[in-house]
């Protein structure tokens, strides 16, 4: 896996993905890092680094850390966007997914005049980055990490990955956490906005694989 230099007490950093790190270590054989001092470091709930003591190998890599590029609105996101806006308000705890309908919705929110909202996602992408940008994002009205956004994997722009360097105001979470129904049901407040693949005429909906 690839991690950031080691600190001073013999530790690597999982940088943008904690996810299920930890697990996928457990359950290995032999564990080899790749460090790489371009990847950020991300302070973490849980399951953010691991010693050098469990390590069985340490290679020194500088491969650019992938970017991904936000999705462009299409016409028909931003329609989409403008129906659910109006259920949004202020002190909300907010997740948005990938794709068209989270960047007109960030887009939106980032021009409004909503307030104090909260980040829990699995995934930080840049639509976060405009909102704490524009001041939106305050985290100061969440049941849970109050004052604190919570992400479990990070894939965006450069200007992201630098904002979230070393940075105090937003942890990486394991998705078992973050995912969690029990977790999510601690929020009184959570909106959670995501495109979808197919959706069924009972109400099931197809988000994560096609055929």
């Amino acid at each position: 896996i690839s991690v950031t230099p080691m600190d001073r007490q013999g530790n690597f950093n999982f940088g943008l993905t904690n996810c299920c790190q930890q697990a996928i270590l457990e359950a290995t054989d032999r564990i080899i890092l790749e460090v790489n001092s371009q990847m950020p470091y991300i302070c973490g709930m849980e399951a953010d680094h691991i010693h050098i003591s469990d390590v069985d190998a340490v290679v020194e890599g500088q491969a650019e850390i992938p970017t991904v590029s936000s999705p462009t609105a299409t016409a028909i996101d931003k329609q989409i966007a403008n129906r659910i806006f109006p259920y949004l308000h202020d002190g909300i705890t907010l997740q948005l997914g990938i794709g068209g309908l989270p960047n007109a919705m960030g887009t939106l929110i980032a021009a409004s005049d909503l307030t104090d909202i909260g980040m829990h996602t699995e995934l930080m992408i840049d639509e976060y980055l405009t909102l704490y940008k524009s001041g939106k994002i305050t985290n100061r009205k969440k049941e849970l990490q109050r004052g604190k956004g919570v992400f479990s994997i990070c894939n965006g722009s450069r200007e992201l990955y630098e904002f979230l360097d070393h940075t105090q105001d937003i942890v990486s979470a394991p998705m078992s956490y973050v995912n969690s129904p029990y977790t999510i049901s601690q929020f009184s407040d959570f909106v959670s906005i995501n495109s979808c693949i197919a959706m069924d005429l009972y109400g099931q909906v197809c988000l994560e694989s096609v055929g």
